[in-house]
């Protein structure tokens, strides 16, 4: 049987969701995917007048579609746990995931910007689905992750005008990230001449989309997160790793820790190791 190309497994798709068979629908938007990106030219375009949120790409296209699915409140049964191989498919493009786990996006700021999209769009998805099982932090850390990578895009930020059907279409998802995630920043406490950041409070104010494409803010709530304990690197995030002494300290990465335990944390947690 001669393999199917992503229009056809699309065409397919479109039928299985008119006569209300969903799981195939979902399945074969899956292999569509999979198929253009291993197979095929993976700019090449829907064809047809679409609406300035949808993206041209046909890859793009079915990848909105794909995803819309899982942006759905989990009641509705579309869940990791319902759905695992299109789950997997869209944490594979976690916004955190690099090129050499997409070598067919090498070779051009092009193609590199359309694994951005796709990293974007499922960076907003796995951060509603995180919220639907209650994992706050998680949440909150896929829509910054999310918006960290449409930083490089001032069309997908709307600090530009937005040129293409694509930039519209992420731009529409970064400003649900942003709705969903205000960071509220502020300066790290000093304490004793040791770093004792205090805990910053992130509001998120959770939106979905609704059938017809308008948003539904749903209820706010809050995250915990924790600044960086090295004086002078000023992140602050959620999911941050203690120093194992003294278990007080926050350090955004491995680096900084290093770094401020020459400086001066190596003093001060075995002064607070022996209190």
């Amino acid at each position: 049987m001669a393999r199917q190309s992503g229009i056809m497994l699309y065409n397919e798709a479109y039928d299985h969701f008119a006569a209300g068979r969903i799981r195939e629908t979902i399945d074969c938007y899956r292999r569509a995917v999979i198929q253009i990106v291993a197979n095929e030219n993976i700019h090449q375009q829907v064809g047809n007048q679409l609406p300035p949120t949808h993206a041209s790409e046909l890859l793009v296209f079915i990848w909105q579609n794909m995803v819309s699915f899982f942006n759905r409140s989990a009641h509705e049964g579309f869940t990791q746990e319902n759905y695992p191989e299109a789950y997997e498919l869209i944490y594979a493009y976690r916004p955190t995931s690099t090129l050499s786990s997409h070598p067919n996006f090498k070779g051009s700021p092009a193609k590199l910007k359309l694994l951005k999209a796709m990293q974007i769009i499922a960076g907003l998805t796995l951060g509603l689905m995180a919220w639907e099982k209650g994992d706050r932090p998680t949440a909150a850390k896929r829509y910054k992750e999310s918006l960290d990578a449409a930083a490089a895009y001032p069309t997908f930020t709307g600090e530009s005008t937005p040129e293409t059907n694509l930039d519209c279409a992420v731009a529409f998802n970064v400003k649900q990230m942003k709705d969903n995630l205000a960071i509220l920043v502020s300066r790290d406490a000093l304490l004793a001449g040791e770093h004792s950041g205090r805990k910053e409070v992130l509001e998120l104010r959770n939106s979905r989309v609704a059938e017809d494409g308008t948003l539904e803010p749903q209820n706010t709530f809050t995250v915990s997160t924790d600044p960086c304990g090295r004086e002078g690197c000023g992140k602050r995030g959620v999911g941050y790793k203690r120093c194992g002494g003294c278990k007080q300290v926050t350090y955004c990465g491995a680096e900084c820790q290093k770094l401020d335990w020459k400086a001066k944390h190596k003093t001060a947690c075995r002064l607070q190791a022996k209190e």
